[in-house]
């Protein structure tokens, strides 16, 4: 990810995405806790943050944290572990905004693979990353241990 944050408009506002800072980490475990059925827990962001190779990008509506997502840069390909977006704030950019970041990062990079793993069950996930070019390319049988629901793993792929 470059330097800079970016700046996107939302309906009512303006949203920028930036890196993940530990004052960030209350608001992010409040959207995880509210988002998913088993939520990762804040001792994983403060870990993950430690590696060059994990890259947790935040979206702030001025010093309210509205969205964040979590990737892996690998030599050879990204992938998308995490992302969620404050309930009142979907539907408004956030979600694309973040992966737009990540993959503004992977052809920086020249990486031409991204995946991700994506509920059956998640329609609307499934259609933001279709919008972005993800494709199915795999499943996972029992992969959410919460509710032992198939995984399909998504791709990306692009040339550069």
């Amino acid at each position: 990810m470059n330097k800079r944050s970016d700046t996107k408009k939302k309906r009512d506002g303006e949203f920028v995405i930036v890196p993940f800072v530990l004052d960030d980490l209350d608001q992010i475990d409040e959207i995880e806790t509210l988002t998913f059925p088993e939520p990762w827990k804040r001792s994983d962001f403060v870990d993950l943050n430690k590696y060059n190779e994990f890259v947790i990008l935040v979206a702030k509506d001025g010093i309210e944290v509205v969205g964040y997502a979590v990737y892996q840069k690998l030599p050879e390909e990204f992938e998308l572990h995490n992302i969620a977006v404050k309930s009142d704030y979907r539907k408004h950019g956030v979600a694309s905004a973040l992966i737009e970041n990540m993959l503004s990062d992977a052809d920086s990079m020249k990486v031409c693979e991204v995946y991700l793993q994506v509920r059956e069950s998640n329609l609307a996930a499934k259609r933001l990353y279709e919008k972005f070019g993800f494709q199915i390319v795999g499943f996972r049988p029992k992969y959410f241990s919460d509710n032992k629901e198939d995984a399909l793993v998504m791709k990306r792929s692009k040339g550069i």
